[in-house]
């Protein structure tokens, strides 16, 4: 009787989060609430906009709640979510069937660590070798507990397109419950410095842009794997020179959606009901572990310590280190109901003061209208225009 409940608890809770993200999706631009002021976007509002996820949550023990988070649950439901969404858009749009059959057939595997999560979806899509290749590197989301680079595959070659790029590089990695955010994010790194190393990904791309693209908690993990690539850089002497140099683990950061403030996000899942079965706080090693998961702290308390050097020759050598991040692309919806804009506003904050370059663009769209916008990149939607637009001007500022 006690598996029933939970069992039952389990679609209803489930159910009701994939519904909400359904509905906010395709009705969003129907509803009736003043998206152009920011505090239409306030936790007040969230609680009405969730009230089925939020009365769930105060019904369902704290225990089944967790328990749905660590067996697996989450994981399963949101990703048959996901696939009930791609075939209805299928069923609207068959040309994407087409191309997604296309491109899998295109696909090479590699594999990168110790298990078949650890593992690298590789599409050549231009043949050009007479200039400086552009590799795509994209990294899904999926709340740190979720995802399959399949579900993306369409998205990632659309940026691609965008980008002119010789290669997309989709990063399979493990989640929670089999991993957590800091490896994760160490998946991450080994993805790059495997796609670097490896002649058989690259083949003829001598001359390489890399780019490393992520949506959502996707963002997070990348963000924090540049920031613990500095870090590490900055004990090994060598490294810093290389560093000074303008060596970087990567050429450019895309963020869709970004998570870069755990503390923050965590508030808002409380707002929407979902805290204790979204696998965040779990996969942070609980509340103790936000600040190290959270990139726009990590770099504010880098910030705080370098000017708290005594020292004037210290501050002078330290700041070039955390100027050192790759020039960043961050898009964010202001209608984004899953991950308030505020968050990328704040990182790209304090991305500003550590001297590193970035072009934040704010527009009127909502959580995943990014990655559906790139399911077909030829048509002109605002994502395409707005990622073309700040590619180039990336472009020129290199040639500058």
């Amino acid at each position: 009787q006690s598996s029933a409940m939970l069992g039952l608890g389990a679609f209803l809770f489930q159910t009701s989060i994939g519904l909400t993200q359904l509905l906010q999706f395709r009705n969003l631009k129907l509803l009736n609430y003043d998206y152009s002021n920011t505090s239409s976007l306030s936790l007040e509002t969230n609680l009405y906009d969730n009230w089925l996820t939020v009365f769930l949550h105060k019904c369902l023990p704290l225990s089944w709640q967790n328990k749905l988070r660590d067996c697996g649950t989450f994981s399963f439901l949101i990703d048959a979510f996901a696939i009930i969404l791609g075939a209805q858009l299928c069923s609207t749009k068959p040309d994407f069937l087409t191309k997604h059959r296309s491109i899998s057939q295109k696909i090479k595997v590699f594999q990168y660590g110790s298990t078949k999560r650890h593992s690298l979806e590789v599409v050549y899509t231009h043949d050009n070798h007479n200039s400086k290749q552009t590799v795509l590197i994209f990294v899904h989301g999926g709340a740190w507990g979720s995802g399959q680079p399949y579900q993306y595959r369409l998205t990632a070659c659309g940026i691609g397109s965008i980008l002119k790029a010789s290669a997309v590089v989709l990063v399979s990695y493990p989640y929670y419950p089999q991993s957590d955010i800091n490896e994760q994010k160490q998946s991450v790194l080994d993805a790059i410095h495997y796609i670097k190393e490896s002649k058989s990904i690259l083949q003829e791309l001598n001359e390489r842009e890399l780019v490393i693209c992520g949506h959502s908690s996707g963002a997070n993990i990348c963000a924090l794997a540049l920031l613990y690539h500095e870090e590490m850089c900055t004990t090994d002497s060598t490294s810093i020179d290389d560093l000074q140099r303008g060596k970087k683990l990567v050429d450019c950061f895309i963020s869709l959606s970004g998570v870069f403030d755990i503390s923050s996000h965590y508030e808002w899942e409380a707002s929407r009901g979902l805290h204790e079965v979204s696998p965040m706080k779990a996969a942070a090693g609980g509340i103790d572990g936000f600040r190290a998961c959270s990139p726009t702290t990590i770099l504010n308390d880098a910030i705080q310590k370098v000017l708290q050097e005594k020292k004037e020759g210290d501050l002078k050598q330290r700041l070039p280190i955390l100027g050192s991040f790759p020039h960043s692309i961050l898009l964010h919806g202001t209608v984004d109901k899953t991950v308030p804009h505020s968050s990328t506003e704040l990182f790209a904050e304090a991305l500003a003061k550590t001297q590193a370059t970035c072009q934040v663009v704010l527009p009127q769209y909502d959580h995943m209208e990014p990655i559906l916008d790139m399911l077909n990149a030829s048509e002109a939607t605002m994502t395409s225009e707005l990622l073309r637009n700040c590619w180039n001007n990336y472009c020129r500022r290199q040639k500058a």
